[in-house]
């Protein structure tokens, strides 16, 4: 099993359950950068190209080969 966004009950449960961390604090920030420039430049970027890794952490409720 794999969910998106982590929490700690995630890793409470028996088996500790495998997630798909997304940053806030990047999200914030490329937010917080398209927002400023939006209100101070008065133009809306392009916003196709913004792409913010996730991170895969894997716990018990993912089976790995060993």
């Amino acid at each position: 099993m794999i969910v998106f966004d982590d929490h700690d009950v995630f890793r409470l449960y028996k088996p500790s359950i495998t997630v798909v961390e997304q940053s806030i604090e990047q999200i914030i920030s490329v937010a917080m950068d398209i927002m400023f420039e939006i209100l101070y430049k008065k133009s809306v970027p392009n916003t196709e190209a913004q792409l913010i890794k996730p991170n895969l952490i894997i716990r018990s409720s993912t089976k790995t080969k060993q």
